[in-house]
């Protein structure tokens, strides 16, 4: 392989990466319990996934609200767009970083009976707007907390 093809695989890469990455918000000066409350409570759709450590929260498919659609749905049928949100809780203590990814899928076809689903693209305002929901609860939280929902002997 010659060096030219070497540079398009790095450049191939680091685009992949590079977009893989959801929205971020970093410097949570909260306890890990308030968090991971906040995300369980603005969870946009049911929860399918929750890793042992609760730190990565997936949901099943849902439909975005009608504010974030990109398309129009149909009454009958399988939806024509669905949405999955997957939100991380990163770093070993304080602060805390929360990274939200929601990607959507688009129905492209019907195969024995059964939609067939392509990602077509991630929605980085219904991601910051949720990022923002999450923040706002946590802020609330904050405030009506007492010394004894934080304390934790052993």
């Amino acid at each position: 392989m010659t060096s030219h093809g070497y540079a398009k695989i790095i450049l191939f890469t680091s685009l992949l990466i590079a977009c893989s990455t959801g929205s971020k918000i970093t410097g949570f000066e909260y306890p890990l319990v308030s968090i991971k409350a906040a995300v369980e409570k603005h969870l946009p759709g049911p929860l399918a996934v929750k890793s042992q450590n609760g730190r990565v929260y997936q949901t099943s498919a849902f439909r975005l609200p009608l504010y974030y659609q990109t398309r129009a749905y149909n009454k009958k049928g399988p939806p024509v767009e669905r949405a999955y949100a997957k939100i991380l809780i990163l770093g070993d203590k304080r602060p805390y970083t929360l990274q939200v990814k929601i990607e959507i899928e688009e129905l492209v076809g019907m195969h024995k009976g059964k939609p067939e689903y392509v990602i077509c693209c991630r929605h980085k305002k219904y991601e910051q707007d949720l990022l923002k929901k999450i923040k706002a609860e946590l802020v609330k939280r904050k405030d009506n907390q007492d010394f004894i929902d934080d304390f934790r002997p052993f």
